[in-house]
């Protein structure tokens, strides 16, 4: 585990950098917000990070909200912004008895301003997509979600 911790952090420091050094410039696609989390205890956050990154590079306005954030946070986010996709980086939680759970509330939640949310992470292959609300779309990896943009 020191060894996956230490180069993991090597990673999130430049990731970090070069996020912040392409934050400098004016985002050129601004049809949608990006609002990336982990939901609340969860902690994988590399993957999300390195989807920031993308999206930064491509010219598209994101906001990191990072980890273990509770969905009570999302409303806060549709506040302050219109048209905006929630992705959510789904590792070890949900825990698998709480996802049709998180399901409804994050629809409830999205409905609120008619905002989409997209799931990607290994726990979305335990979620029914009879359940998925309409306004919900699951990705098997990140490459899917960058070619969806």
């Amino acid at each position: 585990p020191a060894h996956e911790h230490f180069i993991t952090n090597l990673i999130k420091q430049k990731l970090h950098s070069n996020i912040e050094r392409l934050q400098l410039r004016q985002p050129e696609n601004n049809n949608s917000i990006y609002a990336l989390y982990l939901p609340m205890h969860e902690i994988h956050e590399l993957g999300l990070l390195y989807l920031q990154y993308e999206l930064t590079l491509k010219g598209y306005q994101s906001i990191y909200l990072g980890q273990s954030v509770p969905l009570e946070s999302l409303v806060e986010v549709q506040k302050s912004y219109k048209d905006v996709i929630f992705i959510g980086y789904l590792t070890v939680e949900p825990k698998s008895e709480d996802i049709k759970d998180y399901l409804a509330k994050l629809n409830e939640i999205l409905s609120l301003n008619n905002n989409t949310a997209w799931l990607v992470g290994r726990k979305t292959s335990e979620i029914n997509t009879n359940v998925l609300p309409p306004n919900t779309l699951l990705f098997n990896n990140l490459k899917e979600i960058l070619n969806k943009i």
